[in-house]
Formats: C-alpha cells, sequence, structure tokens
C-alpha cells in the first residue's frame, strides 16, 4: 500500500481542520481581517497560513511584491507593537470580498504609522481568504510590512 498519498491527504485536512470557520457576510470578512492581525501580533505561522490564500499577493506601502510564503517567514521578525483596525468597510461581490480600512500601529502610547488598506478576500472551505492585499502611507512611521 502507498503511505505517502494516504499520509497527504491525512496532514492536509487536518491542517484545514484547524482554520476557523467564517460566515459569508460581510461580518464574516471582518472576522477574518481581526483573525488575520491577532495572528500578526501573535506571530502565530498556523493561524497566517489559514487566513492567506496560496497565492496571496501583497504590495506593502513601500511598493513592495509579498508573497505568501515571505509574509508567513518574516512573522517572527514583526515588531511587537498592537495593530488597531478603523474605518472597516466591506463589500461583498458573490464569494469575493473587497475590505478597506484603516490600520495603525501602535507601540505603548506612541503611533508608529497608519495605512489605509485594501484587502481582497474569497470564500473556500467555509472561510475566508486573502487573496490580495495593499497598503498606503497615511501617516509617516517605521512600519513593518505587514498586512493588513
Amino acid at each position: 500500500m502507498a503511505w505517502g498519498p494516504l499520509l497527504l491527504a491525512l496532514s492536509s485536512s487536518s491542517l484545514l481542520a484547524t482554520c476557523p470557520s467564517e460566515p459569508r457576510t460581510a461580518a464574516g470578512t471582518l472576522l477574518a481581517e481581526r483573525r488575520w492581525v491577532a495572528a500578526l501580533e501573535e506571530r502565530d505561522k498556523a493561524a497566517l497560513g489559514c487566513i492567506l490564500d496560496p497565492s496571496f499577493v501583497d504590495t506593502s506601502w513601500r511598493g513592495e511584491l509579498i508573497s505568501r510564503a515571505a509574509a508567513i517567514e518574516a512573522l517572527p521578525r514583526r515588531p511587537s507593537t498592537i495593530l488597531e483596525l478603523s474605518e472597516l468597510k466591506s463589500q461583498l461581490i458573490g464569494n469575493v470580498a473587497i475590505v478597506r480600512g484603516v490600520n495603525r500601529q501602535v507601540s505603548g502610547t506612541k503611533i508608529v504609522g497608519s495605512v489605509r488598506f485594501v484587502d481582497v478576500f474569497v470564500y473556500r472551505s467555509r472561510r475566508w481568504q486573502a487573496l490580495s492585499a495593499e497598503e498606503t502611507l497615511i501617516q509617516p512611521g517605521p512600519l513593518a510590512s505587514t498586512s493588513p
């Protein structure tokens, strides 16, 4: 018996089982955004892997293209800051959602910087997965290249 394909199938299904589901609603996309922030703040690679689609690409506030693999790889080096989301708006178009908002990065009581962002999600396997992110700097500061 070939164990390789069976083990691969079991490990893939167990990975999916660890990813929380969200409703296919605007509120579900906002929940996914908050989980994304929590994954970044906690440096949780597994949670970030659930949120970012394999085809994910971020256009950072610096104009850099950051792949899913690069975003996950950089997670341990992320600054110890808090990310505060505001002005969140979600627009659903079938199984696709566009979420816009402001992400403010805070260290202690100091605002490190703010970006306006646009995130594009697709609804698959009972959860929202980020396909794309783009940030525009609205307040100068040494921000980390971390979406949302």
